[in-house]
């Protein structure tokens, strides 16, 4: 009998065993932020420049992680005064389960779909609907990747966007719906576009459009951003015209290859000169051993 009993052990623990390795797991924060290795703190300063090249503002961004690569709190800092405080409660795996806003609290939910992808519902606690509660629904396919998110406020919905990957599991499109009618909140398919293009070289570009604009991102084979250009549309045939064109450089990595420093500059496009500086980044960081 108790030969069978401790059988009967065994398959139980090969049973659990099987069945969290086999959990999907989201994208941790690490890969979200494209960051390299096990980062557990990382300090982040804007530097904010007006037309004139004065310093406008400051902005620091304090952002902890967990060694699963979940963020467990983030603080931000504007011209040295407190501007905001995430405090999140981790589970055992280190996914969230709570977050503290100060002022709004949300619990966290995680269950496995029909067809095997991973559904997390985030809730917002002690609110009643005259307050606009909010609750979002997001959908993880099986390598862990955001493929659909909707947000809804007193439960009608405000937010429904789709995330469409490549073979090669890269983002190439994301289709966001936005709101078209204020009096019943109905929302208009495609309404906000993201685009990425990927070039055999590593560069890619990532394109946001809307009815009157349109915003581009360069980026090199390592994730620098190296040009940012938005623009407006005028006329009934959209033609576009560029209000700020932004051009990157001083850029550098640490020993991880993680990005530490980056100016940008405003650029004058139809003079093909410079500005003015724009904003300067400094990223410092903290690595677990």
């Amino acid at each position: 009998m108790k030969k069978y009993f401790i059988l009967f052990t065994l398959m139980l623990l090969v049973f659990n065993y099987s069945y969290s390795v086999s959990k999907i797991m989201p994208e941790n924060d690490w890969k979200v932020k494209n960051l390299k290795g096990k980062v557990k703190t990382m300090i982040k300063t804007e530097y904010e420049y007006d037309s004139s090249g004065e310093l406008e503002k400051t902005w620091v961004t304090e952002t902890y992680f967990n060694q699963q690569g979940y963020i467990t709190n983030e603080i931000q800092y504007v011209d040295n005064r407190l501007n905001q405080s995430i405090i999140y409660k981790n589970n055992s795996d280190g996914l969230p389960i709570k977050k503290d806003e100060v002022s709004r609290v949300y619990s966290y939910k995680y269950e496995e779909t029909k067809d095997g992808n991973l559904l997390v519902t985030i809730k917002e606690e002690n609110v009643d609907n005259e307050n606009f509660p909010l609750l979002e629904k997001i959908t993880y396919n099986k390598n862990g990747k955001k493929v659909h998110h909707l947000v809804y406020s007193r439960k009608e919905l405000i937010v429904d966007d789709m995330y469409i990957y490549n073979e090669k599991g890269n983002l190439i499109e994301i289709k966001k719906a936005v709101s078209t009618d204020v009096k019943d909140n109905r929302l208009r398919k495609n309404g906000i576009k993201i685009t990425y293009n990927y070039k055999a070289n590593g560069d890619y570009e990532k394109t946001t459009e809307v009815a009157t604009a349109k915003w581009t991102y360069l980026y090199d084979k390592n994730g620098n951003e190296q040009e940012y250009i938005s623009m407006i549309k005028t006329g009934s045939e959209g033609k576009t015209k560029i209000s700020i064109y932004l051009k990157f450089k001083d850029i550098t990595r640490d020993e991880h290859g993680n990005l530490t420093r980056s100016t940008s500059v405003r650029y004058d496009y139809s003079k093909k000169k410079e500005k003015g500086i724009y904003k300067r980044l400094e990223n410092k960081y903290e690595y677990y051993d």
